[in-house]
């Protein structure tokens, strides 16, 4: 049966998450110990972003060619050596090298989701990565916590305790997991093994099937990523907000989030369709965006971005789904690949535009680049469902 083994990989990657949580927001004190500063800080998730970049498609091509389960584990034991390089790092080229071991690890997401898509049929599919969206929620909500709690007996002790869940997580899918099915004879798209990432970046934007899709995730995903870096600029000078104020408005945006991806996608998108729910959730992204920017006084953030939230949760599984739905056979793994290295990038671009933007125009500024981007999302999915690409609208 498929639910077991679907609800297994929701667990890994909840586990894999809340591993990540745990170290990542140490990682500058981590930098401290070796005398760095807070440029080298900053590098340092640069790299693991980067890495992420690079990697995603040449793992989704290698589980295209030797199956999902093999190369999920290969990468959590790939993030199990990599927090034991944070822990035991005796010098900050080791840790250099520990973190971009584990951004190149991080690049199982696409594998994960590659997964549930063979696991799940055209009715369910958005269903289920909703899922894994939420999954992933809740273990970066789940994995701070822990890791601050750990953390104040010792600051190897998160990065140990990682290591312990990452290799838990690689036994459990050693022997829990298996593939929904065997890579068996060796199509065109399996046979073409991208060990280039950007030309795998590239040949996904190639097709005309995906573009559209890919177009609207990255207009969508940049349209936010940037928000959380320049946020407590924003509610800072705007409304006089302290960081406790912000750290519970945040963990009301997480909460949005999850509960939408959790069990608000899955109900409505087998009624509305992918397609349509997409061009919503860009549509609600694209009104809300404005009125953040114009908000009178703070209370109104949370209902504003609270709808920002759940449109773009509407969205992004949505979106994630339809490329599933179109991508060619023997090849899902590297387009998936290919997507992740794509909202990877626009984890990197979004944060410098908006920071870019508040500077030079001010703190409303983001929000309206924002509102901009999430109009061209809808554009696209709208224009795309018009000609009717092989989408369920």
């Amino acid at each position: 049966m498929p639910r077991p083994r679907l609800a297994f990989i929701l667990v890994t990657i909840f586990l894999d998450m809340a591993g990540f949580g745990m170290v990542a927001p140490l990682l500058p004190l981590y930098v401290q110990r070796h005398a760095g500063g807070a440029l080298l800080a900053g590098a340092l998730g640069s790299v693991y972003a980067v890495m992420q970049v690079l990697g995603a498609p040449v793992i989704g091509s290698f589980a295209d060619r030797h199956g999902r389960r093999p190369v999920l584990v290969t990468c959590l034991l790939g993030s199990f050596a990599a927090y034991l390089g944070v822990a035991f790092a005796g010098s900050m080229a080791a840790l250099f090298a520990a973190v971009a071991i584990g951004g190149l690890a991080g690049g199982s997401f696409a594998t994960a989701q590659a997964y549930i898509a063979d696991g799940s049929g055209p009715s369910d599919r958005t269903r289920w990565l909703g899922l894994a969206g939420a999954a992933v929620g809740l273990g970066v909500a789940a994995g701070p916590l822990l890791g601050g709690f750990l953390g104040a007996h010792g600051l190897r002790i998160p990065a140990f305790a990682a290591s312990g869940i990452a290799l838990g997580n690689a036994l459990f899918g050693f022997f829990a997991i298996r593939d929904f099915h065997a890579p068996g004879p060796l199509t065109a798209d399996r046979q073409n093994l991208r060990i280039n990432p950007v030309r795998g970046i590239i040949d996904v934007f190639r097709r005309p099937e995906l573009r559209p899709f890919l177009l609207t995730l990255a207009a969508l995903n940049l349209s936010f990523s940037g928000l959380p870096s320049t946020f407590p600029l924003f509610s800072q000078s705007r409304f006089g907000w302290t960081p406790s104020s912000n750290g519970v408005f945040f963990t009301f945006i997480g909460a949005c989030a999850v509960l939408t991806q959790g069990f608000l996608v899955g109900r409505i998108a087998p009624r509305a369709g992918e397609a349509r729910l997409a061009a919503v959730g860009a549509a609600m992204a694209m009104v809300m965006f404005p009125l953040a920017a114009i908000a009178a006084a703070g209370w109104m953030l949370y209902p504003i971005l609270g709808v920002l939230a759940i449109g773009t949760s509407f969205g992004i599984p949505s979106l994630m789904s339809l490329v599933a739905h179109n991508s060619p056979e023997g090849g899902l793994g590297r387009v998936m690949g290919g997507v992740q290295s794509v909202l990877s990038a626009c984890m990197i671009a979004g944060p410098a535009l908006a920071g870019a933007a508040h500077q030079t125009l001010g703190p409303p500024a983001p929000y309206w680049m924002g509102a901009g981007l999430a109009a061209a999302a809808f554009t696209i999915i709208s224009v795309s469902r018009r000609r009717r690409v092989k989408v369920s609208a």
